[in-house]
């Protein structure tokens, strides 16, 4: 199982989206990440993917709120 997951799924089930990571610091590691890997001639697809998620986010003038938040895409904006 996931640490990240273990930490952040019951704080997501709470409705609990205190700024612990924000969505622009993912994206700014992120970013790093994938541009190291493309550096490195590797294509990672699924940190690309996760990144497009991370800038929609942030155009929506979302880049500061929690990174639990993005659930909402997924479930709804109803979603805690």
């Amino acid at each position: 199982q996931s640490r990240m997951f273990d930490k952040r799924a019951p704080r997501i089930a709470r409705g609990d989206h205190a700024v612990h990571a924000s969505i622009d610091t993912l994206r700014k590691d992120l970013g790093i990440a994938v541009e190291t890997a493309l550096g490195l001639g590797l294509d990672p697809v699924i940190a690309r993917s996760a990144l497009t998620v991370l800038d929609a986010a942030a155009q929506d003038g979302r880049g500061g709120d929690s990174d639990t938040t993005l659930v909402r895409r997924y479930l709804g904006t109803s979603a805690p």
